[in-house]
Formats: structure tokens, C-alpha cells, sequence
């Protein structure tokens, strides 16, 4: 009785059909073309929005780039004065060819120093004496600009030492004598550090060009004395820098992308006046832009408060539609309007189909019927694979030949932010980021074919736009309906966010060591020089001790650092065809002064082959092997070199050494980071365990291949396969 039933209902179901198809009718032609209009305008202003969302986050990008550019240059110029006033506070007594001999090279390399002096605290007392040793009497400039001879005060601050030689004028000149000078010194001498003065024009530069002072105050061979009093008492001088803004800006920023963008510095501690210290040609024009973006970014600098800023001049593209967003719009009118008139044609032919249809589909209802029934079955498999799927915590996606998808799990769900109504039919492609706007198909094609039966990385896409890194292993399933595909993908932005992390933290703190590490560096080089007298032989080699430390930290601090970028691919190569004779002559000359030392002889025996390579980076790999086989070869060894053919477009170079070897389990776990082979020979070889793990990465990125052929007692043949020329 209960299948009867079912039958009659299956038997109503064409009348019923007839009798909706009047409505179908009226509405299929309205909502398609109501749906694509309204489409069309969304993506109007959501392709309007992306991109000036994109242009300003250009504009920051720039813009930040610039303002970092200014004070790295800033704090990299004030790195002079701070060894300056090293150089005074460790030596009570400094010549002036030692002061010329310091700064020279100093001077030479900051082009926005303008000059830098050494002014003695001179009491009143001592005035006299001081102008007989320096040749010159104290003076000062009046109003008008004319230097005349400084009325009695009871301390004066004088010129004595300045570079360059075209300033020796300003000998004898007391700084102390004019406001905004006396203000930065007074500041300096209180606070123990350097201060630096408002904005001022320097007596021997013409123009307008605006200049500031640092002083960097000096008291003994200790820091600065506790309290303001005894500051006062104890300060001997001040080490002194003059720094044209327009060479200090426009240095840092010389090489820097900056079209359309106009920037300017500014101090923020003149309240009463505009504050201005540099200004670009572009600066005036960036208040034609109304609205336009402006990039702040503060720092201190000699005890004061600056600013940089940046702008978009009305030549910089901030907001203004591009015709393709218009062509959005225009390309939806123009769908909807075709897609009206095709289904206008296309609903009234169904209308004459569907008469014939109502008639053909009360025949097919019998066999409709019975596949019911054994639909029936299907659904139960369906079912119980369906909850497998329900509880995947991977998503799981299913689609046909023609990448139309079929299923999607509740994980997948999740992890792309759609329900599972709205992805069914849609191309997976619509879920991939990388895939382009146009010839998906060929795209799609070559994506089956990488993936298909494997674990890939590629970009998912969300509902909300975002994009999240996932794995995805694709197979194929044999259904009776044809092929199917089925899709597992994990997100991994979590793993790929600790990568991240990681990789920021070793950049970071590796630039961090590196300033306070470069200092310690100088120090013990003039400490060991002699520059501050000579010093008993034991703390010269504690001194020569801590020098070579600092050395092999700074090369630590370089693998590390070029390890990070090649691992991050952002390491530019400059390949090229290049001589290898000339590469191997480079690398000897590097590594001969250490092997002539340690009395082991460097051969390499001529070769005409040439490869295609990034020239420095390859002689970066064969020093490295060099330096490795000298150090661990014994005196009177050799070490030689040489190149041979490998296959087809293939150069294989050897280095050869008659060490101690590398036992087998090592050969392999030698080029991973930090891995340093134990061996009861020492002798102060010990490296930064980074030296082969950086080679392995350079020769892979030119798609070549590094290895190892040793054997304990026997020595070590380090070899390297580079594409030919």
C-alpha cells in the first residue's frame, strides 16, 4: 500500500510541474538580469576600493622606505662624533695630526658632515696661554657678522682642531659666544650626552643652506660624572660636528624610488617657528593635492625631537579610478542587457518544449519510480560517507572533470568562509589565489598535473578575500558518472607565521648586534693600533684575544644574515656567463695570506671552461671550500683545484685537501646549519657552523649540486656542480 502511494505521488508530479512553469517563465528572465546589474555595480566599487587601497598602501610602503632611509643616515653620521669623543675621553692629550689623521677618512666617507672640530673648555685664567700655544687669540662674531676679539668671561669653549683644512679659519672662535650654540652646550655638558643645536647657518656657507652642531661633551677617561654639579666642574671640551641638512637627507635618500612623493624634515622643538630643516623641490607642490597622504615618522636626534614627512604631490595617483575599473561596470551593463535578450529568446522556445516535456514525463514515471527506489540505497552509502567527511578536520573538497564542485565538508567550510550552497557548481578555481583572471582552463590543467596524486602548496582563497597558505593532495576517484577529483586541503598559516616569526627574530637581533658590535670592533682596533700608548704584554693579549672575538662574531652575525635572505629568496642574483679561471684566481688571491702562514701550498690547474653563474657568489662558495681545506691540512700539504666536464651543460669543480677527513655518518649533516664535525685536532678551527649550509643554498639557487667524497686519515674532495656557459 505504501509504494502505491508513493507511485500516485510520483504520477502528480508533471501536472504540477505545468502548473509552475507560468511563473518560472516570468521570473527567469528578471532575476538573472536584476542579478547581474547588481552584481556588476558591486564589483564596481569593490575593484575601486582594492585599488586605492593598493595605491596608498604603496604610497606607505614608499614612503616609510624614505623616512627609514633619513634616519639610518641620521644616527650612521653621529656615529663619527660618538668615536670622536672616544678618541678625546680615553686620551688626555690629543695632537692635532692625530685629530686630522681620525677624521680624514671619516669626513670622506659621510658627505653630510661639513666639518668637525675639537673646542677645549678654556677658564679665564688660562687665556692667555692658550692663545700663545694656538696661535690665536679668542674671539667672537658680533652682530653684524665681523669676528672681534671675546670680552672677558669667566670660561670660554674654543676652536682648536677642525677639519677639513678649509676651516682652519674658525680657529680661536668661541662657540659659547652665540645663544642657540651655548643653549646645545649647556644641554650637552648637564645631561652627559650629545645635544645638538636648532637649525643655523654656518659662517663659511653661502646661501641659505641650513646646518646644524652636535656636541658631544667630553670629561675623562670615565663616563659621564653623577650629577649636574660635578659635570660642570669636570668637563674638559666638546668633540664637535657640523652637519649640512640637505647632504644628510639627500644622501640617504639619493638611490630611492620617488616619483610623485615630495619630503621634508622638520624640527619639531621650534614651536614658534615652522620647525623646517630640509625640503625637496617637490615639497611646495604637495599642498595642490587636497586629501592627499601624508607619512609622519618621528625620531630624536641629538637630544631633539624631529619629524619626517612625506607626501603625495598632485602628480602621485592616490585616488583616481583607472579606466579597467571602469570597464567592470561597463562590461556588467552590457552582460545584462545580452543576457535579457538571450533569455527573453530562450524562455519562449522553453515554453513550446516544456508542453512536449509534460506529455513525455508522465511515460517516464514508471522507470522514474523504480530508480527512486534504488536512489534509495545510493543515499545510504551517501550517508555514511558524508559523515566521514562531516568530521574530517582537514577540508574536504569533491569536483568533476570540468572542475565544477560537488561537495564540501563543514572543515572546508570553515576554512574558506562559504556555506556549502554557495561553492556547489562553482569552478575550484574560484577558490585559488593564484589562479589568473584569464585562461583558467590552462591553468587548471597544468594545476592537475603537478598536484595529482602528491602533497602541493598553494594560495587559498576566503570568502572574505583573504588568502592563507595551504597544503592540498589532490586524487582521483572512478565513479560511475565518469571521473571525480577530491581535493584534502590543510591550512598551514599558523606554520607558516612561526616560520615568519623565526626568520624576523634571526634578522633582527642579528641588526641589532651588529651596531654596538661595530664599535667594539674600532675600539679594540685603536686600543690594539697603539693610538692610546702602549700596554703591558699581557693586556695586549687580552686585547688581541677580544679583537679576534669580535671578528669572528661580525662574521657570525654575515652568515647568518646571508643565510636569512637566501632562505627567504630575497637574495638577487646576477647571473652571467663568466670565465671560471678568472673566479678561481679570486678566490686563491683570498685564501693565499692564510695559507702562506700556516705554510700549505694553494694549487689550481688551468682550465678554459666558462659557466653561467652570479660571478661574486660563486667566488664567495670557493673561498669558503678553500678556507675550509687550509685550515684543516696540515703544514707543508697542498690543496688543489680544478674543473672538469659533468654531463651535458654541466661543470663540475673540485677542491681537494689531505686532512684528517670526515667520517661517513658526517658527509651528509656537514652542509645543515650550525653542524660542526667533532675531531680530536682542534686547533682553534671552529667556525660559525654556517659556512657550507650558505654554499649549499648559493649552488642550489643557481640549480646546481654540492657534495663531499672523503674518508678518514685520507683528506676530503669537496666538489660543485654549476650549469655551463
Amino acid at each position: 500500500m505504501r509504494d502505491i502511494l508513493a507511485k500516485h505521488r510520483w504520477l502528480q508530479l508533471p501536472a504540477r510541474a505545468a502548473a509552475s512553469a507560468w511563473r518560472r517563465r516570468r521570473l527567469s528572465v528578471a532575476l538573472p538580469v536584476a542579478a547581474t546589474f547588481t552584481l556588476s555595480v558591486l564589483l564596481f566599487f569593490y575593484a575601486s576600493r582594492r585599488e586605492q587601497e593598493a595605491l596608498r598602501t604603496a604610497f606607505e610602503d614608499r614612503a616609510r622606505t624614505l623616512a627609514s632611509a633619513v634616519q639610518a643616515s641620521c644616527e650612521g653620521h653621529m656615529e663619527v662624533l660618538v668615536s670622536l669623543e672616544s678618541l678625546f675621553s680615553s686620551e688626555p692629550s690629543v695632537s692635532r695630526e692625530e685629530f686630522g689623521w681620525f677624521v680624514t677618512k671619516s669626513l670622506s666617507r659621510h658627505p653630510g658632515i661639513r666639518a668637525l672640530s675639537w673646542n677645549p673648555r678654556i677658564m679665564a685664567a688660562d687665556r692667555a696661554r692658550f692663545e700663545v700655544e694656538a696661535g690665536a687669540p679668542i674671539t667672537q662674531r658680533d652682530a653684524a657678522g665681523r669676528r672681534i676679539l671675546a670680552p672677558p668671561r669667566p670660561e670660554y669653549v674654543v676652536v682648536l682642531y677642525v677639519e677639513p683644512a678649509t676651516d682652519l679659519k674658525a680657529v680661536g672662535i668661541d662657540v659659547a659666544s652665540e645663544p642657540v650654540r651655548r643653549e646645545a652646550l649647556i644641554r650637552a655638558r648637564d645631561n652627559g650626552l650629545i645635544a645638538a643645536t636648532g637649525p643655523i647657518r654656518l659662517v663659511n656657507d653661502d646661501g641659505e643652506l641650513l646646518s646644524i652642531l652636535l656636541f658631544a661633551p667630553v670629561y675623562g677617561p670615565r663616563s659621564a660624572p653623577v650629577g649636574i654639579a660635578r659635570r660642570r666642574r669636570e668637563i674638559r671640551g666638546y668633540a664637535t660636528g657640523a652637519f649640512r641638512l640637505a647632504d644628510l637627507v639627500e644622501t640617504a635618500i639619493r638611490d630611492l624610488p620617488r616619483d610623485g612623493m615630495a619630503l621634508a624634515l622638520f624640527d619639531r622643538a621650534e614651536p614658534a617657528r615652522s620647525g623646517l630643516l630640509y625640503a625637496d623641490a617637490l615639497w611646495p607642490l604637495h599642498g595642490k593635492k587636497a586629501g592627499g597622504p601624508i607619512w609622519r615618522e618621528r625620531f630624536a636626534f641629538g637630544g631633539r625631537p624631529w619629524e619626517v614627512r612625506v607626501a603625495a604631490t598632485h602628480s602621485y595617483p592616490e585616488s583616481d579610478r583607472s579606466w579597467r575599473v571602469w570597464l567592470i561596470l561597463l562590461g556588467g551593463s552590457l552582460l545584462s542587457g545580452l543576457l535579457g535578450a538571450f533569455l527573453f529568446v530562450v524562455t519562449s522556445r522553453t515554453a513550446r518544449v516544456e508542453e512536449l516535456v509534460v506529455q513525455r514525463t508522465a511515460e517516464l514515471q514508471n522507470e522514474l519510480y523504480e530508480r527512486h527506489r534504488a536512489e534509495g540505497v545510493v543515499r545510504l552509502g551517501e550517508a555514511r560517507n558524508r559523515a566521514i567527511l562531516q568530521h574530517m578536520i582537514g577540508g574536504m573538497i569533491t569536483f568533476d572533470e570540468q572542475s565544477r564542485i560537488e561537495s564540501v565538508n563543514p572543515a572546508a567550510e570553515r576554512m574558506f568562509g562559504y556555506q556549502e550552497e554557495e561553492l556547489i557548481g562553482r569552478s575550484i578555481v574560484f577558490l585559488l589565489a593564484e589562479a589568473p583572471a584569464s585562461d583558467q582552463e590552462s591553468y587548471l590543467r597544468r594545476a592537475h598535473k603537478a598536484a595529482l596524486g602528491r602533497v602541493t602548496e598553494l594560495g587559498g582563497r576566503r570568502k572574505d578575500g583573504g588568502v592563507f597558505p595551504a597544503e592540498a593532495a589532490l586524487f582521483e576517484l572512478a565513479i560511475p558518472e565518469g571521473r571525480r577529483f577530491a581535493c584534502n586541503f590543510q591550512d598551514i598559516s599558523e606554520r607558516r607565521e612561526v616560520d615568519r616569526l623565526k626568520s624576523e627574530f634571526v634578522s633582527t637581533v642579528s641588526h641589532e648586534l651588529r651596531t654596538p658590535l661595530t664599535s667594539i670592533r674600532g675600539s679594540l682596533g685603536l686600543l690594539a693600533a697603539g693610538v692610546l700608548g702602549e700596554f703591558p704584554p699581557q693586556a695586549r693579549d687580552i686585547i688581541g684575544v677580544a679583537q679576534r672575538n669580535a671578528v669572528r662574531l661580525t662574521a657570525l652575525i654575515n652568515d647568518i644574515l646571508d643565510f636569512e635572505r637566501l632562505e627567504s629568496g630575497r637574495l638577487e642574483m646576477e647571473i652571467e656567463d663568466v670565465d671560471l679561471q678568472l673566479l678561481c684566481e679570486k678566490s686563491l688571491e683570498s685564501v693565499r695570506p692564510v695559507a702562506d702562514e700556516q705554510k700549505i701550498t694553494v694549487v689550481c690547474s688551468p682550465t678554459g671552461l666558462r659557466l653561467r653563474v652570479d660571478a661574486d657568489r660563486i667566488v664567495q662558495v670557493l673561498v669558503n671550500l678553500l678556507s675550509n681545506a687550509v685550515k684543516f691540512s696540515a703544514p707543508g700539504s697542498e690543496v688543489r683545484v680544478w674543473a672538469e666536464e659533468s654531463g651535458a651543460d654541466q661543470v663540475r669543480i673540485f677542491v681537494k685537501d689531505d686532512g684528517m677527513g670526515i667520517p661517513t655518518e658526517d658527509q651528509i649533516r656537514i652542509f645543515e646549519r650550525f653542524i660542526q664535525v667533532e675531531a680530536s685536532d682542534e686547533r682553534g678551527k671552529r667556525g660559525t657552523g654556517l659556512g657550507l649550509a650558505i654554499c649549499k643554498a648559493i649552488v642550489e639557487h643557481h640549480g646546481g649540486r654540492i657534495g663531499v667524497d672523503s674518508a678518514l686519515g685520507k683528506g676530503s674532495t669537496f666538489w660543485v656542480e654549476l650549469p655551463a656557459a
